[in-house]
């Protein structure tokens, strides 16, 4: 897929989420992973758009909300932290608790 329609896609994403136009003092995390598989793995069912796409709408996103004083950061998300937090929190590994992992990651404050 080409830049082009990484761009389509991540306004149509933007349109969704109705954000204001001013975004200054936002900090926005956007999710990632560091390779196909573990993208099909964590994120069951989302197999329309390769790796290598979303992580090129995940820029077009971040390109977007910077122009609007948002500050961006990308949040890797690993095998391995999401299996020792499944241990650690004593949960299943389910579509849910995948989902719920992605988003504790993506909200964690920044470092």
């Amino acid at each position: 897929m080409s830049w082009k329609s990484a761009q389509r896609a991540a306004r149509f994403m933007l349109d969704r989420m109705h954000l204001p136009p001013e975004l200054r003092a936002a900090h926005i995390r956007l999710s990632q992973f560091p390779d196909q598989a573990t993208k099909d793995f964590l994120r069951p069912g989302d197999s329309a758009w390769s790796n290598e796409f979303h992580q090129m709408v995940n820029r077009a996103i971040a390109r977007e909300l910077r122009k609007r004083g948002a500050l961006v950061s990308f949040v890797t998300i690993e095998l391995d932290e999401f299996f020792n937090w499944l241990v650690a929190a004593h949960k299943e590994n389910t579509p849910a608790t995948r989902a719920e992992f992605i988003a504790l990651k993506s909200n964690e404050p920044p470092v």
